[in-house]
């Protein structure tokens, strides 16, 4: 233990040096650099987001309500998840129209809408599964864009965060978006990439629906095969690009200056508990928090929040009272939770594994009998009955004659008399002109030739020679 801590120790310490000083280490330049190759050829290759099939089972009139929400919501299955219902329901209690776009892999043709659920829409499209909830914001927006630009408030929202449904929460939660003097509304934002709004429940206020940034910017958005690619081309910079164009921009319930730090409203506006910093510890906005014990400090823990897209986790001291004192998100209850069908998830293959029938069970004395010619089984069985030959006493066994085998070949060349060892002053003397000795012997002893001093050198023309 006194040879492991050190070593952690010194990490920790690095790791935090790393992260305050103020350069960018080669390694993460690298890494953008590539991430920015495979984004200029996603661009280029992927598919505007207009142009994925749809199919219109509802069409917006010419006049919509004064408020519209595009909510997008994926459907794996022939039917809505149980929550969207409620979700739509809640939006439509608060004056607000929705146009539901259904990102799903199967065609429209499968879906069953109860007609009155379809009839409280303001308009109903059901498009091929790519782009992810803004390639189905971009799509919608592009195929109904004149009559949204007659609108005084759009809503872009998705099916990831539940809530707030209760009609009070969420009425104070639009009273503060219609009250609210920015062009760009957003519930939470973060600071990775770079600050922006999360966009699973944005407000466009008049001001940005009759500026050119936002058709702009939707008639560019193309599918893009992953989420992360999605977070980080849109997401992260529509903030920027809006108020780049002369918007403002607010949010309602800012993120904490620190992870344990908590917004004094939270918990009493009945905000989307799955979505808000509770503490440093929400897992939908600030991952998986661990605790780690700090020492000697037996009040304290440490706990690494790790954000979605971080390399280095941030750490910061809670005590046990404030984290058992933080408020909890709500718990479902069961019969208000969503009813996937059988072929979803992990848990779903376990449960037809065992319910599949087994094969029946033969008893020992059932078993049939296999001949023995069948499997290694018999063949090894046959060796060991198979009769071995007789083995042979030693004094017993033939004697091989010397040119058997390479036993008698080593006998033999042991046996064979040497040549006798000739004494080095007893050696011949071989003559000059035997061997490469004489050759270099004569090499040495033949004249040189006489060296001409440098003074005796002729002088040769520049026409003569090389030089």
């Amino acid at each position: 233990m006194s040879q492991t801590q050190p070593v952690s120790w010194w990490k920790a310490w690095r790791r935090r040096l790393k992260d305050r000083l103020p350069y960018v280490r080669r390694r993460e330049i690298e890494k953008l650099r590539l991430r920015h190759e495979e984004l200029l050829g996603l661009f280029t290759g992927a598919g505007i987001a207009s142009r994925a099939a749809v199919k219109v089972l509802k069409a917006p009139g010419h006049d919509l309500d004064p408020e519209i929400c595009l909510f997008v919501s994926y459907a794996p299955q022939p039917a809505l998840k149980r929550h969207v219902h409620r979700h739509i329901a809640a939006l439509q209690a608060n004056g607000v129209g929705v146009l539901l776009i259904v990102n799903s892999p199967l065609p429209a043709e499968e879906f069953a809408f109860d007609t009155s659920f379809v009839e409280g829409l303001r308009g109903l499209i059901v498009r091929e599964n790519s782009g992810f909830d803004f390639g189905g914001w971009a799509h919608a927006h592009v195929m109904y864009e004149k009559q949204l630009s007659g609108c005084s408030r759009l809503l872009l929202v998705n099916d990831s965060i539940v809530g707030p449904n209760a009609h009070d929460s969420l009425a104070q939660v639009l009273e503060r978006i219609r009250t609210s003097q920015a062009d760009v509304v957003g519930l939470t934002d973060n600071r990775f990439p770079r600050h922006h709004l999360q966009s699973y429940f944005l407000a466009a206020q008049r001001r940005a629906l009759q500026s050119d940034a936002l058709p702009a910017f939707m008639a560019r958005i193309a599918n893009l095969p992953t989420k992360e690619l999605v977070i980080l081309a849109y997401e992260a910079y529509f903030t920027a690009r809006m108020k780049s164009a002369g918007c403002t921009t607010e949010t309602l319930y800012r993120f904490p200056e620190r992870a344990h730090e908590q917004h004094p409203d939270l918990g009493r506006s009945g905000t989307p508990r799955h979505a808000l910093p509770q503490d440093g510890c929400a897992r939908s906005l600030l991952g998986h928090a661990r605790p780690q014990a700090t020492g000697s400090r037996r009040d304290t823990v440490r706990l690494r929040v790790r954000q979605p897209h971080m390399r280095h986790p941030v750490s910061t001291s809670i005590s046990r009272a404030e984290r058992r004192a933080a408020p909890k998100p709500a718990r479902i209850p069961p019969g208000d939770r969503p009813a996937y069908s059988p072929d979803e998830g992990q848990a779903s293959l376990r449960a037809e594994r065992r319910a599949a029938p087994k094969p029946a069970r033969i008893p020992p004395g059932d078993r049939p009998a296999y001949s023995p010619d069948e499997g290694q089984a018999s063949l090894r069985a046959e060796r060991r009955a198979a009769p071995k030959p007789a083995r042979i006493p030693p004094g017993d066994r033939p004697a091989y004659p010397s040119d058997e085998g390479q036993a008698s070949l080593r006998a033999e060349r042991r046996a064979a008399p040497k040549p006798a060892r000739i004494p080095p002053g007893d050696r011949p003397a071989y003559p000059p002109d035997e061997g490469p000795t004489s050759q270099r012997a004569e090499r040495r002893a033949a004249p040189k030739p006489a060296r001409i001093s440098p003074g005796d050198r002729p002088a040769y023309s520049p026409a003569e020679g090389p030089t």
